[in-house]
C-alpha cells in the first residue's frame, strides 16, 4: 500500500485551507484561478489528496482544472 501525506483522500475547503495554512477565501481563489483542482458537490468544494499534492508541486501548468 502506498504511503499518503494526508489522513483522508478528500478534504473540504476549510480542511484544505487549514492544511495549507491559508484563509478559505485564498483557497477559493486558487480554485477559481485553476491552481487547485476541486469537485463541487452541491455548494461544497471537495479537494482530493492528489489535487493538493499537484498544487504543492506546481503541476497544474496554468490550466483551469476546477469543475
Amino acid at each position: 500500500m502506498a504511503t499518503t501525506t494526508l489522513e483522508r483522500p478528500v478534504r473540504n475547503l476549510k480542511e484544505t485551507a487549514h492544511y495549507f495554512g491559508l484563509s478559505e477565501s485564498l483557497v477559493r481563489r486558487m480554485i477559481s484561478e485553476g491552481r487547485l483542482r476541486s469537485v463541487r458537490v452541491g455548494r461544497r468544494h471537495l479537494i482530493s489528496e492528489k489535487a493538493i499534492q499537484a498544487a504543492l508541486d506546481g503541476d497544474n501548468d496554468g490550466r483551469i482544472v476546477s469543475r
